[in-house]
């Protein structure tokens, strides 16, 4: 069965927006491209998790061991049919209908201490495969979103690898430039090693308009990294970055969209649109976005 996208949301620092991105992302891939949708949290900090779930019904999940945790725990080879009986199906406003093709295989604190185990019984390999069996089980979607955690874990750098198209986003101050420096020396470390990383892209986040400390940094990463952002030119006409005068692609401060993710999760009819859910701003930087991404996996 043909593999659809595999877009992988990554940075090795924390905070600057992986989560945010994954879920708009994912919102967008569905109201905008009827693409059929799964979002993996790979993140045991389960942000990803909770912004999708209710607590009652995310509790339920990690009491009956239905998380990624217990996925990657599992004995035989992960099949499209059990991977089916961990993943949870999501309520999309968007399109005014009850449950569609948006779905989140959670994840759980036990991740951390089940990685540190697979490390030290030197049993990396296994993590690795397991994580490459999950992503092939989930073929028959064509959008899937990984919200990777901050810093290095062996599952988050599989899925890296396995990745159509990885998206770094990065927050215009001073740590960013150090989170940017850590990302691109990952890249070279794995392709040192004859790894193939696929490609990626730097996209603004959580930007905050008229700031002197934002455009101070902004005119510090576009220096140093202008040719991977996600850019366009000013004329509109979008491109991959590639001309010295393009315009980065920004996801706008002023809306807060894990806020409006939960809104949607507790009152799914209330919007009816992307522009109603996110505002226009948003819901303008996300489409270019996604555009890209799925031009990069071409």
């Amino acid at each position: 069965m043909k593999m659809g996208i595999v877009l992988t949301i990554a940075n090795r620092k924390g905070g600057v927006g992986k989560t945010t991105l994954a879920l708009a992302l994912a919102e967008t891939f569905v109201y905008e491209h009827k693409f059929k949708t799964l979002v993996i949290d790979l993140d045991p900090q389960s942000s990803a998790s909770e912004a999708m779930l209710s607590a009652d019904h995310y509790a339920d999940r990690v009491e009956r061991s239905r998380t990624l945790a217990n996925l990657l725990d599992l004995d035989s080879t992960i099949t499209a049919k059990e991977l089916d009986h961990f993943l949870v199906g999501g309520r999309h406003s968007l399109l005014s209908r009850g449950y569609v093709d948006l779905a989140v295989l959670p994840n759980s604190p036990e991740h951390w201490d089940f990685e540190i185990t697979k490390i030290r019984k030197n049993e990396d390999e296994s993590l690795r495969k397991k994580v490459r069996e999950i992503i092939r089980a989930a073929s028959s979607f064509d959008m899937i979103i990984i919200d990777s955690p901050p810093g290095k874990m062996i599952a988050a750098e599989e899925a890296l690898l396995s990745s159509s198209v990885v998206l770094c986003p990065v927050v215009p101050e001073r740590l960013s430039v150090w989170g940017m420096d850590r990302m691109t020396e990952y890249f070279e470390e794995l392709r040192q090693q004859g790894k193939q990383v696929p490609p990626w892209r730097f996209v603004v986040s959580k930007y905050v308009s008229n700031a002197r400390e934002t455009e101070e940094q902004m005119r510090n990463i576009e220096a140093k990294y202008g040719k991977h952002f996600i850019s366009e030119k000013p004329s509109g006409l979008n491109l991959l970055g590639q001309q010295p005068h393009s315009k980065p692609v920004i996801i706008p401060q002023k809306q807060i969209i894990v806020q409006k993710i939960a809104k949607m999760r507790d009152n799914p009819d209330e919007v009816k649109s992307l522009e109603g859910f996110y505002g226009a701003d948003v819901a303008d930087a996300l489409r270019k976005v996604a555009k890209h991404v799925k031009r990069d996996a071409a």
